[in-house]
């Protein structure tokens, strides 16, 4: 299943965990270190994860790790990511929802 950009839709009077998921900077050059920022509206263990185009998983960021309630950066370092030139998505999940976010990756 190919991730979709933005938020997943949720039931009627549940607030998303995740409220934003975006990355910095978007056109990614091969020796540059990005910034995926999240945004929790309560605190939560995540997992962050880069899918491809077809929505293969390429690597894993973070894996169960808790933050806070507040916005957070995570550190993306290209050169030990095995990434081609392309569009990737950064996912953001919680037990209770997920965000993702666009990447473009230019080697």
């Amino acid at each position: 299943c190919l991730p979709t950009v933005g938020m997943e839709p949720l039931p009627q009077n549940i607030e998303p965990v995740v409220e934003a998921v975006s990355c910095y900077p978007n056109l990614i050059q091969s020796n540059t270190t990005a910034q995926v920022q999240f945004s929790l509206r309560e605190a939560a263990s995540i997992d962050a994860a880069v899918f491809d185009s077809s929505g293969r998983l390429v690597s894993r960021i973070v894996q169960n790790r808790f933050y806070a309630k507040g916005i957070h950066l995570l550190p993306m370092d290209l050169q030990a990511l095995p990434l081609a030139s392309g569009v990737y998505f950064c996912r953001v999940s919680t037990p209770h929802g997920h965000g993702v976010c666009k990447i473009v990756v230019m080697r």
